[in-house]
């Protein structure tokens, strides 16, 4: 039987073979050896080029001639049989190594084999096929070329296009960074994968009618299915924008992001009615300010403005570029993309810092050729915005190299940084990034990032950490920060935690529900993810929230008493869920008794402000107290507001209602709304300096987004004053000097 003959022939042993050893030596690793994505589209790429092997050489002329007076279906069958039998091998290695680790994601996993190297096997094999009957000689090396150019086209779209993402007839799908946890099956991605089926059977068609005219007999019926095929094929392509398989900077200018604002320095695209368009000055004003900030530390200045795209959410930018939990820039055509959903926005600085350093990055990509580095100068240059509240990158480092948390850098300064858990891989490459800027100045590290090669300070690497280190040694600590460092960088990692995308998915269907309201399908999600990954704490602290607001006030004490390994702040964020379960179940007494037992220890400063409030309506009269305690019951903003209107009302003297009104009109972007509140609030005086000093801080921005900057001025310097041991002073010093320069140079 001619598949037997073909199967055992040497040939196809081999390819075997080949598949087996790669397929054995990828469940070594993590994530990649168990049956899902990852090991789909490397097994994908591997077959592409064993099933064009094995095609083109069984369609060699010898066979040909043998089986003449036979169908031609014959020889094709048993080629496709046996290629099956190729695409069989690593599925159930795949498989068995997923079953016996118990894998949460099996199901998904057999589902994208099936969509990808079983469409990549078909495909490649029709390939082979024509262009082995076609090139007898000559068919493996042409039907290899065919599929390097494919990845090659991809590759070049990738470079090109705005988007991070890219579909492809031999990987099927690359789905942007490495970040975004979740990698859905989209109706997108089996689309493509259909129409790619469909590319395998008209190939397959086109070599039928070509050997029926060789034969002296044309195949009418194949010739007839190959034109109704071929314009189904081509069809998809002139609609690829709006089927998601690949999308231009004008369809997302002309359907999404509609509106425009030049600047100085940049093109913003934004969205209409949306909060972003409320307050397009103060983005543009933000995005001037940042990129001045930027030119005097990187020493660069753009000879073109660089474009930013505002999207209106997550979903959307995932649609379009392919990052939605991400936020990402774009070097080599200086676009950042972003989702203004605080002000300022935090991330700014950081992608810009990507795009202006393209200046002095390589010549291909714009970026250094150490991916380490890459990050490490956007969070050396972002050093004083972002970490509100906090310690400075030089502070977490020594406190995780103390911890036993950190990451060497030298495994890190290359692409191992992609594998470390990434809050440790950035803060311990922008600190060490801007160790080496201050000692040794912009131009020397500019020269490093370009080249990769740390012989421009004459030293090696190790040398470099060495004297990295010692500084560190000099660098002062919180008596907390061990605590801190514990619960900051608990996440082990995408490649270090158990079934991390099913997780993620379980978790982000658990946020939605959530955010709707509907506590009990979150705590159903979060339940699931937590039986995948028990030592998950946004998992288990989520949970408590849901179970909270759902008023299953029993589950979460039931939760406090089994959760001793947490990290010591996540306990007491616990804890403070506990004394709000007392409180509204009335014991005032325990509630009182925990929220001032964890006051004073090491928790986040939002839990400690709203403690500060919780405390004073606990030592208020019994309506204030009934009025705050039904407050923090709700996530309902209109059961809020009314709830602080009515105590303001009746005790226009008691500071904190007017504070959590201002804080509420605050974050939903209504600043000129919420400056009298909190004007108000700072005028009363609160139960607190945190709460003083926050309540100002949401002032001083809202005078800014209005325009009003001589207040903002006099606020974040009150501020400055008020931070008596300097916590935040890099912060305020930042909104100083920002303020100060819009006031100036402002139209």
């Amino acid at each position: 039987m001619l598949f037997f003959e073909l199967l055992l022939s040497k040939k196809t042993i081999v390819s075997i073979l080949i598949l087996l050893v790669l397929s054995l030596a990828l469940i070594f690793f993590p994530l990649v050896g168990l049956l899902g994505y990852e090991y789909s589209v490397i097994i994908s790429f591997l077959l592409a080029f064993v099933c064009i092997f094995t095609s083109t050489e069984n369609m060699d002329i010898s066979y040909i001639k043998r089986f003449q007076r036979r169908r031609l279906s014959d020889l094709l069958s048993s080629i496709y049989l046996v290629n099956l039998v190729l695409l069989a091998v690593p599925f159930l290695i795949g498989f068995t190594k997923s079953y016996f680790k118990n894998d949460c994601n099996i199901k998904d996993g057999i589902f994208f084999y099936l969509l990808i190297p079983t469409v990549t096997m078909f495909f490649a094999t029709s390939l082979g096929c024509l262009v082995g009957y076609l090139f007898p000689r000559r068919g493996f090396l042409i039907g290899s070329f065919v599929l390097i150019i494919s990845v090659a086209y991809s590759l070049w779209s990738l470079y090109w296009s705005p988007s991070i993402f890219f579909y492809n007839s031999i990987i099927g799908y690359f789905p942007g960074p490495i970040y975004d946890e979740i990698i859905p099956i989209t109706r997108t991605l089996i689309l493509y994968r259909v129409i790619i089926l469909l590319w395998g059977f008209a190939l397959l068609l086109t070599l039928t009618v070509i050997y029926s005219l060789r034969s002296g007999k044309l195949s009418l019926s194949a010739f007839v299915i190959l034109i109704f095929v071929v314009p189904l094929l081509i069809i998809p392509y002139y609609k690829k924008d709006r089927i998601g398989f690949s999308i231009t900077r004008d369809y997302i200018k002309k359907h999404y992001l509609t509106q425009k604002i030049e600047t100085d320095n940049f093109i913003i695209f934004y969205p209409p009615d949306t909060k972003a368009a409320r307050h397009i000055d103060f983005i543009a004003k933000d995005h001037e300010w940042r990129y001045k900030q930027l030119q005097s530390f990187l020493q660069v200045d753009l000879d073109e403005k660089i474009i930013s795209y505002i999207y209106p959410d997550n979903d959307t930018r995932k649609k379009l570029v392919g990052a939605g939990e991400t936020t990402i820039a774009n070097p080599i055509h200086k676009e950042i993309h972003l989702i203004y959903d605080s002000y300022p926005n935090p991330i700014l600085k950081h992608e810009l810092t990507h795009v202006m350093s393209s200046e002095f990055g390589s010549n291909l990509l714009k970026i250094s050729p150490k991916f380490g580095l890459v990050e490490g100068l956007a969070v050396a240059a972002d050093w004083n915005s972002r970490f509100y509240g906090g310690l400075d990158r030089h502070q977490w480092s020594k406190s995780l190299i103390k911890s036993d948390l950190a990451p060497d850098v030298k495994d890190i300064i290359g692409t191992g940084f992609l594998y470390y858990p990434a809050n440790r891989s950035y803060t311990i490459m922008g600190s060490f990034s801007r160790f080496l800027i201050d000692v040794y100045g912009i131009d020397k590290f500019k020269e490093f990032y370009r080249s990769g090669n740390e012989s421009v300070y004459k030293k090696d690497i190790g040398n470099l950490v060495l004297e990295w280190k010692s500084f560190l040694k000099t660098v002062e600590l919180p008596s907390d920060a061990n605590k801190m460092t514990e619960a900051k960088f608990s996440d082990l990692g995408i490649f270090m935690t158990k079934c991390p995308r099913r997780t993620a998915e379980l978790k982000k269907r658990g946020f939605e529900a959530y955010s709707d309201g509907n506590y009990c399908q979150a705590e159903e999600f979060f339940k699931k993810a937590l039986l995948l990954n028990s030592g998950d704490t946004v998992a288990l602290i989520s949970l408590a929230y849901s179970y909270y607001f759902d008023k299953n006030y029993d589950k979460v004490l039931e939760l406090q008493i089994n959760q001793e390994f947490l990290p010591d702040i996540d306990r007491k964020i616990l804890e403070n869920l506990k004394g709000d379960v007392y409180w509204q179940l009335d014991d005032v007494v325990n509630a009182e008794l925990i929220f001032d037992e964890i006051h004073d220890e090491t928790i986040p400063d939002d839990i400690k402000r709203q403690i500060d409030i919780k405390l004073s309506a606990l030592n208020s009269i019994r309506h204030i107290e009934s009025k705050i305690r039904e407050y923090f019951s709700t996530r309902n903003n209109v059961l809020k507001i009314t709830l602080l209107e009515e105590i303001i009302n009746d005790f226009p003297y008691y500071s904190p209602p007017y504070y959590l009104t201002g804080r509420l009109l605050f974050d939903d972007g209504y600043y000129s709304t919420a400056i009298p509140y909190l004007y108000e609030a700072d005028e009363l005086g609160l139960p607190s300096s945190d709460l003083t000093i926050e309540n100002l801080r949401l002032l001083g921005i809202s005078y800014f987004a209005e325009g009003k900057y001589e207040n903002s001025i006099n606020v974040f310097n009150r501020l400055l004053l008020l931070d008596s041991k300097g916590t935040n002073s890099e912060y305020f010093s930042d909104m100083l000097d920002m303020s100060s320069w819009t006031l100036v140079n402002h139209d």
